[in-house]
């Protein structure tokens, strides 16, 4: 897969501490456990707003779907997603992505991250299976990119060493779902704005959240499985507190959560106010634990209700 593709695959996925948040991977499960992902409904005398939670990569074999989901996917006219990121063309999302991935003139990766942090990128591109030669290579080429797309990449190359595949997301699977019906695609917000909730960081918090990420990935590789489990079967409570746990750094919250969240709820509340039945697939950090989408609905007078 190209460093593009990665790319186009990366912008609905945080990874840790961002990556616990919004993009989980999952190893495969015992078929016999049934799939029972956490749906929540808002409803009215002429709207119906379904809301699931994503995760953005998945091993393949993972068994996802429910009757739940399937059928409220299917009474859905609209299927609305974070971003169109799936539906912008490369040429286009280069175009975006290079606006803001570069570091300033005369500043080079090495020159932010700390000894360990440097030695840890060579690291985590060996234990993904990279040659070694390969993986100085390629460390090269990060130079002039800024933390937070290295990140990126970093991120999503663990996921695919470990089993996943992009072309599994539940949002590309979502979406094929709905062209083939013949269901409408809206989105929450545009790939330049997701793009800049990362680029919009301070220097100092996306170095930190590099240098964090490289750690998780060396020392706790499997630390996502369990999480994987808990959305698969519905245990939005516990997933919410592994969440919270997760994400410290204040501006990181405020940036990736709370103010997106607040968006979404402005949109949905205006969905509720016309008429139409949609299914809203998001990230699933973003409707569990505090600040969630949910939380900032009912501060419009709406009420999600668990299904």
């Amino acid at each position: 897969m190209t460093f593009l593709n990665i790319l186009k695959q990366s912008f609905s996925t945080i990874f840790t501490p961002l990556v616990i948040v919004l993009a989980l991977w999952a190893t495969p499960l015992h078929a016999e456990e049934p799939a029972s992902p956490a749906l929540w409904k808002l409803t009215d005398a002429d709207s119906e707003v379904w809301l699931f939670g994503t995760i953005h990569i998945l091993d393949p074999n993972v068994s996802w779907h429910s009757e739940k989901v399937s059928t409220a996917f299917n009474e859905a006219e609209f299927l609305m997603l974070e971003a169109p990121v799936l539906e912008t063309p490369p040429e286009t999302m280069q175009q975006i992505v290079m606006k803001y991935a570069r570091n300033p003139s005369g500043v080079t990766l090495s020159s932010l991250l700390s000894q360990a942090g440097n030695k840890k990128i060579i690291e985590a591109l060996v234990s993904f299976g990279v040659p070694e030669n390969q993986a100085l290579a390629m460390r090269q080429q990060f130079e002039p990119l800024r933390p937070w797309i290295v990140g990126l990449q970093l991120g999503n190359m663990q996921m695919q060493s470990r089993g996943a595949d992009p072309s599994a997301g539940v949002e590309t699977i979502l979406t094929e779902a709905a062209k083939d019906a013949g269901k409408q695609l809206r989105f929450l917000e545009t790939v330049e704005a997701q793009i800049r909730v990362f680029a919009d960081l301070s220097s100092e918090t996306e170095t930190r959240m590099l240098e964090e990420s490289l750690a998780q990935m060396l020392e706790t590789p499997d630390l996502l499985d369990g999480l994987v489990h808990d959305w698969r079967k519905g245990k939005a409570e516990e997933v919410g507190e592994a969440l919270q746990a997760a994400l410290q750094d204040p501006e990181v919250y405020t940036a990736l959560l709370t103010n997106r969240n607040q968006d979404w709820a402005r949109q949905i509340k205006t969905i509720m106010d016309g008429a139409g039945k949609y299914f809203i697939a998001v990230g699933t950090g973003h409707l569990v634990g505090k600040n969630s989408v949910q939380d900032f609905l009912k501060l419009h007078g709406l009420n999600a209700v668990r299904q």
